[in-house]
């Protein structure tokens, strides 16, 4: 009774997302027959059937992680590409523009024709609120609303 139990928490483990069915079911079976031993059969045949649980499950998961069965499982494609999100060289600092997004603090903005990702010294800047450049980052430019 106790092996049913071991292989339905390899099931959940291993082969059913989630922790559903077949993982309560195991603990169960393993849990009913483990206090089965101990409660009408002595401390003795107990203490074997809970030693006897565990080894057996340990093994099972040692096994099943040796085995290439987790390969089918498993991604093995590699991504290569990358994205480069580098702010355009003709935007300099002092330049003004205009926010396309709300900026709490980080949005878009609109400057030399460029829409670029911004991020606001001072919080908050609404839609169509006109900025200005404050500083120039490889990713980011740091604005502030012109008064």
């Amino acid at each position: 009774m106790s092996v049913l139990g071991v292989f339905l928490l390899i099931a959940e483990i291993f082969l059913i997302p989630g922790f559903g069915i077949a993982g309560i079911a195991g603990m169960l079976v393993m849990g009913g027959s483990i206090w089965y031993s101990y409660m009408q059969i002595g401390e003795v045949a107990g203490n074997i059937t809970l030693l006897i649980s565990s080894l057996a499950f340990l093994i099972m998961v040692y096994l099943f992680v040796k085995s290439k069965m987790l390969n089918r499982f498993s991604l093995k494609k590699e991504i290569k590409s990358s994205v480069t999100n580098t702010v355009d060289s003709s935007i300099k600092e002092g330049d003004e523009g205009e926010s396309i997004s709300i900026l709490n603090p980080m949005g878009s903005v609109l400057v030399n024709g460029y829409k670029v990702e911004a991020k606001s010294l001072e919080g908050f800047i609404d839609v169509n609120t006109r900025i200005i450049i404050e500083k120039v980052e490889k990713t980011v430019v740091i604005v502030k609303a012109v008064d």
